[in-house]
Formats: structure tokens, C-alpha cells, sequence
């Protein structure tokens, strides 16, 4: 049977939580819910340890300078930052960290990994861990669609093992039809997580909101989504620059509608008011889905209100790498200048509705799985989830290098 080592640091979300319930019930775990070293360790991290803590320092500081609104993507690979002459007291950390992570994984004598998310900081740490050690690693996130969740061998999002080619989606037919009419009702809305940005979200920069609208949902700037897979637009403030830029190009009918993100510890408030005219609309009030449903056409960097707009027959443009935009399925806007372009002729935008079925299908099919449901106070998975997840552990496995 597959031996599986569970990464599980600190407090978790009550439906994450569940998650790893149902998991350990259901495959041979082992889990390590630390990565802080112990009182008296004293190994010395080796190069490959601290060639990786070069990453997280760098991940973990461009993470922090976005939330108080500085600094620039600094995302690379490894490689990219081997040649650094100055080791910071905080890299030094990491590394040691990474190589007590290591020993910690090899000592479980698990065939594969598993966490959460694992691009952020500490799961990064396992991640690089598992990476080091050549240990297959099943990454789990958050579903685009809520009540569900995902697992893959190869990353999250646009990093995912998806395939990006649309023929491979139409051989298991386009009958999405009532994948569609289930994922529009799972759909819900996100709360404010404090009282100070639900205030702002009651703000409207005008009175109505014009028929003709691009809705352009902001993200949370720091999340890694914008900063691994942004593209040349990997911040919220190059979406809001490229879009008012872009908005002066729109036909005297159109204009777009700006929503500022509930779970944003930024506010973009001030600069979006500052910007706002009749073609450039701050709307933080009502239903993000509503907006969805109203508007003729949606613009994102990669926000997953983008896939949310193919349930409902939307125009879909992307500003960076998302990994539901391949095919004719939506529009890349390839720099602010093709931006503009494009948004000089939205009447002009279309996609493939078949493709979109077919992808939709499939992921309903054979990627997307209900979030375990208690069951006597015990959390448990439904057979379609087990059933996919025992795909995927077993895909994982067989990832194992031979020796």
C-alpha cells in the first residue's frame, strides 16, 4: 500500500481540517506538523537546502512588500538565484529549515508527499523538501468552483498537469449541459474578512452601472496565483493601470465595472476613485456573482471568476496565465497595448462554446471533488471523491524514480 506523508503546520481551516480527516481515514499517512527546528539542531544545511531557502526568502519577501503595497515579482527558479553573495539571517533559516524537512520526510519512509498549497510559505518549505528528496508531491487547493477541491502531481492552478490542448477534452464528449446547471449553484459569495474592508465594500462611484459592462474583479495582490502565473501583469496595480488605460479605447457605450476583492488586506480604494469617470466604474457593492451574470464580457488577470463566466456564456479575457484559457475558450491579451485593441471592438470577441462544455465536463468528471461531508461527526470523502483520489495517489506513485 502507498505510504503517504501529510505536511499539516499550525491552525487550518475548518474545511481543510476535514479534508485531512477523511484523508487519514481513508490512506496510510503520516503526518509532520512542524517545520520549526528543534531547540538543539545544529546540522548544517547542505547547498541544495540553501539554494532553495534562496527562493522562499525571495517568495516570502515579495509577499509581504504587496500586502503593504511595495516592491515587484522576484518569482524565479532556483537557478535564477544561485549566484548571490550575501546570505541573509532569515535565508539561513529556511535553509536549515528545508534540510530538517528533509530528514523528517525521509524518516516517515512515505512514497509520496502531500499538502496544501504548498506555494506558500511554510508549505514552500515542504514542497522544496519533497522537491530535494525526490519524493512525488500530491499538491491540494481549493477548487475553482466552491464545495469542491483538487489534487495534482504537478502544481496548482496554471501549474497544474492539465492538459492545454481542447481535442483532448472532446473526446469524452461535450455534454456539459448539466455540469453547467450544477456549478451555477454551487457558486457563492465571498464575506469580508473584517469590518474595516467591509466598509469599503459598500462603496459605488456612481449611481448606476451602464448596460454595456467588462467586469474586472481585482485579486489579492500578494497571493502567488498573481506572482507564479501573472505574466507581464502579475499585480493588481498593472491590472488596474492596463485596464483605464485600455477603458479609453472602449465605444461610447461600453465601459467597465471594477469590484476590489473581500478577502484584500489592501484597499485600492483611493486610486480607484481618483480614476473613476463614466468609463471606468468602481462597483464594490452587491454580488460579485451578479456582476458575472449582468456584464457582456469579463476581464481578469487569472481570477477564477473568469472560469465562472464561461457557466454563464461570457466573453472572457485573460492578462495573464490561467490555466483554464487555451483553445478558443477565452482571450489572451498579450501586452497592455493588445489590451486596448482588443477592448476597441468588444462586439468583435467570441469563443468556442463546445470547448468550454467539454472542458467543463471533464472537470466535473474526473478532476473536481466534493469536499468530505460528517457523517456522525466523522468527516468522510463520497465515492466520486475517494474514487478520483485514489487515481491521483496512485498517479503520484507511480512517479516514484526507480533505484
Amino acid at each position: 500500500m502507498t505510504s503517504i506523508a501529510l505536511f499539516e503546520p499550525g491552525k487550518k481551516k475548518n474545511h481543510i481540517a476535514q479534508l485531512w480527516d477523511a484523508f487519514t481515514r481513508e490512506f496510510q499517512v503520516s503526518k509532520i506538523d512542524s517545520y520549526r527546528l528543534p531547540s538543539n539542531y545544529t546540522k548544517t544545511p547542505d547547498e541544495q537546502s540553501l539554494l532553495a531557502a534562496h527562493l522562499v526568502s525571495r517568495l516570502r519577501s515579495e509577499q509581504l512588500k504587496r500586502r503593504y503595497g511595495y516592491g515587484q515579482s522576484l518569482w524565479g527558479s532556483i537557478r535564477a538565484h544561485q549566484e548571490i553573495n550575501k546570505i541573509s539571517r532569515g535565508t539561513k533559516v529556511y535553509a536549515k529549515q528545508i534540510h530538517h524537512l528533509r530528514a523528517e520526510l525521509a524518516a516517515t519512509g512515505a512514497n509520496i508527499a502531500s499538502s496544501w498549497c504548498p506555494l506558500k510559505h511554510p508549505r514552500l518549505l515542504f514542497r522544496l523538501a519533497a522537491q530535494l528528496n525526490c519524493t512525488p508531491l500530491l499538491h491540494f487547493e481549493d477548487a475553482p468552483f466552491p464545495g469542491f477541491f483538487v489534487a495534482d502531481t504537478k502544481g496548482i492552478n496554471m501549474g497544474n498537469s492539465l492538459s492545454d490542448d481542447p481535442h483532448d477534452y472532446q473526446q469524452f464528449g461535450a455534454h456539459g449541459d448539466s455540469a453547467i446547471e450544477a456549478l451555477k449553484s454551487s457558486i457563492q459569495e465571498r464575506a469580508p474578512i473584517s469590518k474595516s474592508i467591509a466598509s469599503r465594500m459598500g462603496i459605488r462611484s456612481s449611481s448606476t452601472i451602464p448596460e454595456n459592462f467588462i467586469y474586472c474583479p481585482l485579486q489579492v495582490d500578494e497571493d502567488t496565483q498573481l506572482i507564479n502565473y501573472g505574466g507581464w501583469c502579475d499585480s493588481v496595480l498593472k491590472f488596474i493601470d492596463s485596464i483605464y488605460t485600455a477603458s479609453r479605447f472602449l465605444p461610447n457605450d461600453w465601459s467597465v465595472v471594477i469590484r476590489e476583492h473581500p478577502s484584500s488586506k489592501r484597499s485600492f480604494t483611493k486610486k480607484l476613485l481618483k480614476l473613476a469617470d463614466d468609463k471606468f466604474v468602481l462597483d464594490n457593492t452587491g454580488s460579485s456573482l451578479e456582476r458575472v451574470k449582468r456584464c457582456r464580457a469579463i476581464a481578469t488577470i487569472n481570477s477564477s471568476v473568469g472560469l465562472h463566466g464561461y457557466l454563464f456564456d461570457k466573453s472572457v479575457i485573460t492578462l495573464g496565465r490561467a490555466m483554464w484559457r487555451f483553445g478558443h475558450m477565452a482571450i489572451e491579451a498579450k501586452c497592455p497595448v493588445h489590451l486596448a485593441e482588443l477592448f476597441a471592438s468588444p462586439d468583435s470577441w467570441s469563443h468556442s462554446i463546445q470547448e468550454r462544455k467539454a472542458f467543463l465536463d471533464y472537470l466535473t468528471k474526473f478532476e473536481l471533488m466534493p469536499l468530505p461531508k460528517l457523517e456522525g461527526g466523522t468527516a468522510r470523502f463520497c465515492p466520486k471523491a475517494k474514487g478520483i483520489l485514489d487515481r491521483k495517489v496512485a498517479e503520484a506513485a507511480n512517479l516514484i524514480p526507480e533505484n
